[in-house]
């Protein structure tokens, strides 16, 4: 006969066994906008795949943990009794637990230590992981058309079309998008965007209007092998503007010397190039 505590505290351990597996996992994938551009996936799952797991877990867990508590409340109540027998809400535990979660709610928000050491860790983990992996040209590039993608990234779009037809790659019409592209032909969005530029980068004076995801983040070398632009050039752009750097430091440290933003040195980049 079925036994319905057991099924229920099994339920509860075993899904919060996999809440802790999906916890660990997002918590150092690469960031939303790389996972989709290179199709991240770990264990033949993808971030969509994790973050939907990581939902239904949590969902049955709660089930479970409402039916425990349904089934030992009882139990839970004598938590709260005093040595006289007499409930008493505010007890000692009572109250240590509520500090404990406020502590952490309001730790959270206010983002302070060590609260935010937990989520600054995640976001470092991250940021090593998303190493290994190509940046998007922009936000969900992959789910831009390819004649949009093709424009916002400066891209003729008859030679795109043509250089992918060259590497047998099938494109319907200028209308679909990367993503589209990249699954019907068994590829991820970045291997298709690779397809579309010449075989020889040659030097660029293109900027996009907008930059890159992370752009805070690259050193000055990045950005330059990124945009396929002359590092030296670069300097001498930002020199003429009295604009202190060196190839080593990222555009937020050349940003912080100057008294300006990352994005405020890009278009100083971008003008200079004009």
């Amino acid at each position: 006969m079925l036994k319905i505590r057991k099924l229920v505290s099994l339920t509860a351990f075993l899904s919060f066994i996999g809440l802790v597996i999906t916890s660990v996992i997002l918590y150092f994938l690469p960031h939303g906008r790389i996972a989709y551009w290179n199709d991240w996936h770990l264990w033949g799952l993808s971030k969509d795949d994790w973050d939907a797991l990581h939902i239904n877990l949590g969902v049955l867990f709660l089930v479970a943990i409402c039916f425990h508590i349904y089934l030992n409340w009882s139990a839970l109540v004598n938590y709260l009794k005093n040595k006289a027998r007499k409930l008493v809400i505010f007890t000692r535990e009572f109250g240590l637990a509520l500090v404990l979660v406020i502590a952490f709610t309001v730790g959270t928000i206010a983002y302070v230590p060590p609260f935010s050491s937990i989520v600054n860790f995640s976001e470092s983990l991250k940021n090593i992981v998303s190493k290994k992996y190509a940046e998007p040209p922009y936000g969900h590039a992959e789910l831009s058309s390819l004649a949009v993608f093709c424009r916002k990234t400066g891209i003729n779009l008859a030679d795109a079309l043509r250089r992918l037809k060259s590497e047998g790659i099938v494109v319907k019409n200028s209308k679909e998008t990367i993503k589209k592209i990249a699954v019907a032909n068994g590829m991820t969005p970045e291997e298709v965007y690779k397809k579309m530029l010449p075989k020889e980068p040659q030097q660029s004076n293109y900027l996009l209007e907008t930059p890159r995801p992370g752009l805070g983040k690259m050193t000055l070398s990045e950005f330059c092998d990124g945009y396929h632009l002359s590092v030296d050039d670069v300097l001498d752009i930002l020199s003429k503007s009295r604009i202190e750097a060196r190839p080593g430091m990222t555009m937020k440290q050349i940003a912080n010397k100057n008294g300006m933003t990352p994005l405020d040195v890009y278009y100083v980049i971008k003008d200079g190039l004009k």
